[in-house]
C-alpha cells in the first residue's frame, strides 16, 4: 500500500511538469500562427503544411519508435537497451531522410507545387536530429525528470517561433515556418543533450536490437495508424482543395488540438505507469478508470463546447478577414476534439493491461473506414468535411467503448452513466453562454473583452451546475487540480 501511495503522488506531482511543458511549448505555438497569420497568407500556411505533415509522417518513427520500444520492454534501466535504442534510430532517421529527399519532386508533382521540392529536402533533416534526441527523453521521463524536459521544450519551441517570425517579416513566406522548425529541432537537440547526462556509447547489443524491434511493433504501428487518422484529411484537402483551403483548415485543427492536447497529454503522460499499478487488481483498476474518466469528460466536454460557440465571434478579431471561416471550422473542430476524449484515456489502460495491440486494432479500423469517407466528402469543401470527422469521431469512440467493455468486463454505457451529470451541466453552460452572448456582444465595440465575460460566466455556471448534480466529481476535480499544484 506504502509503494501505491508513493507511486500515486510521484504519477500526481509528474502531472504538473507535464502540463506546464506542453503549456509553455504548446502555448507558443498559437502565439505564432497568431502574429504569423498577420504576416502570411493562408495559402503560404498551406504549403509549408504539406511538407510538415510529409516529413512528420516518417519523423513519428524515430520520436516515437524506438523510445517506447524501450518503455514497453521496461528496460529503460539498461545501457545497453538504451545504446541500442539510440543506434537503431539514428539509422533508421538517416534512412528515413534519404526517401524524403529521393522523393521529393513526386511529392511536388502530387500537390502541384514545384517549391515543395526545395522545402522537403530542408525540412527532412530535422528526422536527423530528432532521432538523436527521443531516447534521451525516453531517459528523462523514466526517472520522472519532467522538470528538465520543461526546460528543453519550450526553449526550443519559443526559439523557433522567433526564428519563423523573423523570418516572415523579412518577407520568406512558407519558408519562414520551415526555417523555424528546423530551428526548433536544431536547438531542441543542444538542450536536450545538455540536460540529460546519459551518452551512447559505440558498443552495441545485437540482442538488445532485437529486443526492442520485436516488442516495440505493435507501439510503432500504432503511432503510423494514429498518423493517417488524425492528418489524412489534411493531405487530402490540401490536394483536392488548394493549399489557402488547406492553410485554414490546418489552422483551425491546430488551435482546437492546442486546448485539448495541453491540457490532456500531462494526464496521460503519466497513466500507463500509474495504471500498471492496477494491473493485477481487476475491481481496483475499473475504479481507478472510471474516476480517471469522469474527470476527463468533465473538462474536455465543456471546453469543447464552450469553445465552439465563442469562436465565430474571436476568430475576425485576432486574425482579420483573410481567414474566411475559420470561425466555423474552429467550432467543428472543438466539438469533434470534445468528443475524441471521451475515450482519449482508453490507450493507456490497453497498454498497462499488456494489450497494445487492442488500439492498434481500432486505430486500423478507423482508419479503414475513415480515410475513403475523407475522399468522399472533401470535394463538397472543407465544412461537410469537418462534419463528417465529428459523425466519425463518434464513431470511433462506438469503438473504443466496445473494446474497454470486455477488456474490463463492464456494461457498454459506462460512458453515459459515469457521465450524465457532465452532459446536463454542459446544456445548462450551453443555454448561458448562448444567452450571454446574445446580451454582451451585440453591438459591442469589444468583443474580445465581452467574448471574455461571456466565458467566465459559462464557467462559473458549469461549475455551480456540476456542484449541484455531482458535488463528488466536482471535489475530485478539484482536488486532483490542487495536487498537481502543490
Amino acid at each position: 500500500m506504502a509503494d501505491l501511495t508513493e507511486a500515486t503522488q510521484k504519477a500526481t506531482r509528474s502531472v504538473k511538469w507535464i502540463f506546464l511543458t506542453e503549456v509553455l511549448s504548446r502555448a507558443a505555438g498559437p502565439l505564432v500562427f497568431t502574429v504569423l497569420a498577420v504576416l502570411l497568407q493562408p495559402a503560404e500556411f498551406g504549403l509549408a503544411a504539406v511538407a510538415l505533415l510529409l516529413v512528420g509522417f516518417a519523423q513519428i518513427g524515430v520520436e516515437e519508435g524506438a523510445g517506447p520500444g524501450l518503455v514497453l520492454s521496461r528496460m529503460a534501466a539498461s545501457p545497453s537497451a538504451a545504446n541500442a535504442a539510440f543506434w537503431l534510430n539514428v539509422v533508421f532517421g538517416c534512412s528515413l531522410y534519404c526517401l524524403i529527399a529521393l522523393s521529393a519532386p513526386l511529392g511536388a508533382t502530387l500537390f502541384d507545387e514545384p517549391a515543395l521540392t526545395g522545402i522537403l529536402r530542408i525540412l527532412g533533416l530535422q528526422i536527423i536530429l530528432v532521432s538523436m534526441t527521443s531516447v534521451q527523453r525516453v531517459t528523462l521521463e523514466q526517472s520522472f525528470e519532467f522538470k528538465r524536459l520543461l526546460h528543453s521544450r519550450w526553449i526550443s519551441v519559443c526559439g523557433g517561433g522567433v526564428v519563423s517570425i523573423a523570418l516572415a517579416q523579412q518577407g520568406y513566406g512558407a519558408w519562414a515556418l520551415v526555417i523555424g522548425s528546423l530551428a526548433t529541432a536544431v536547438i531542441n537537440l543542444i538542450v536536450v543533450w545538455f540536460v540529460c547526462s546519459w551518452r551512447p556509447s559505440l558498443e552495441l547489443d545485437w540482442a538488445s536490437v532485437r529486443s526492442i524491434m520485436k516488442l516495440g511493433r505493435w507501439t510503432l504501428l500504432e503511432i503510423y495508424a494514429a498518423w493517417i487518422f488524425v492528418w489524412t484529411d489534411q493531405l487530402i484537402v490540401g490536394r483536392y482543395l488548394g493549399l489557402e483551403q488547406l492553410g485554414v483548415f490546418r489552422v483551425a485543427s491546430s488551435i482546437a488540438g492546442f486546448f485539448f492536447w495541453t491540457t490532456f497529454t500531462s494526464i496521460n503522460g503519466a497513466l500507463y505507469p500509474y495504471f500498471m499499478r492496477f494491473s493485477g487488481d481487476a475491481a481496483a483498476l475499473k475504479d481507478v478508470f472510471s474516476k480517471l474518466n469522469r474527470l476527463v469528460t468533465a473538462f474536455a466536454l465543456p471546453m469543447g463546447v464552450g469553445l465552439a460557440l465563442v469562436a465565430p465571434a474571436i476568430v475576425p478579431v485576432l486574425f482579420g478577414n483573410r481567414w474566411t471561416g475559420l470561425g466555423v471550422l474552429l467550432s467543428l473542430a472543438a466539438i469533434r476534439e470534445s468528443i475524441t476524449w471521451l475515450t482519449g484515456i482508453n490507450s493507456e489502460l490497453f497498454r498497462a493491461l499488456g494489450r497494445p495491440d487492442v488500439n492498434v486494432k481500432a486505430i486500423l479500423i478507423s482508419v479503414c473506414v475513415c480515410v475513403p469517407v475523407y475522399f468522399m466528402a472533401a470535394p463538397f469543401g472543407v465544412y461537410v468535411l469537418s462534419i463528417v470527422k465529428i459523425v466519425l469521431a463518434a464513431a470511433t469512440v462506438s469503438l473504443q467503448v466496445f473494446f474497454t467493455t470486455r477488456l474490463l468486463d463492464i456494461p457498454g454505457t459506462y460512458l453515459w452513466a459515469d457521465n450524465r451529470s457532465v452532459a446536463a451541466a454542459c446544456a445548462v453552460m450551453c443555454g448561458f453562454v448562448w444567452t450571454s452572448q446574445s446580451v454582451l456582444t451585440a453591438g459591442s465595440t469589444h468583443v474580445m473583452v465581452s467574448t471574455m465575460a461571456v466565458v467566465v460566466v459559462g464557467a462559473v455556471v458549469y461549475v455551480v451546475t456540476l456542484a449541484i448534480l455531482d458535488r463528488t466529481l466536482l471535489n475530485q476535480a478539484i482536488k486532483l487540480l490542487s495536487r498537481v499544484a502543490s
